[in-house]
């Protein structure tokens, strides 16, 4: 994957090379395990390409992945993603404690 173009890529393989990229730095984090961050990556992925789709992908779709990477069109994804699950208010913010996560009782 790291030698193909964007243009050769779908969006959807797009999205699961940014949501590969977020788990793997997350992996490197002792605190959290990337399973548990692992519904809010992908929704802030989705959320990243619909809001910069034409500044992460059409003006950089000449690039491969490696490229891409090393890219300005990368930089915004840092920023927007990466920077803010990867910061620790956020890693805290996945691994504290819910209040009141005393046992439920259903009446029937």
């Amino acid at each position: 994957m790291r030698y193909i173009s964007l243009k050769d890529m779908t969006c959807s393989e797009f999205k699961d090379e940014l949501v590969k990229l977020v788990m793997t730095k997350l992996e490197e984090h002792k605190e959290i395990s990337p399973l548990i961050a692992f519904p809010i990556v992908h929704e802030r992925v989705e959320a990243f390409v619909l809001a910069h789709w034409q500044e992460a992908w059409e003006q950089c779709h000449d690039l491969t992945w490696k490229e891409w990477l090393k890219s300005p069109c990368y930089q915004t994804f840092k920023v927007e993603v990466l920077n803010d699950i990867l910061s620790k208010n956020h890693l805290v913010e996945l691994v504290a404690p819910a209040e009141d996560a005393a046992m439920i009782e259903y009446s029937t």
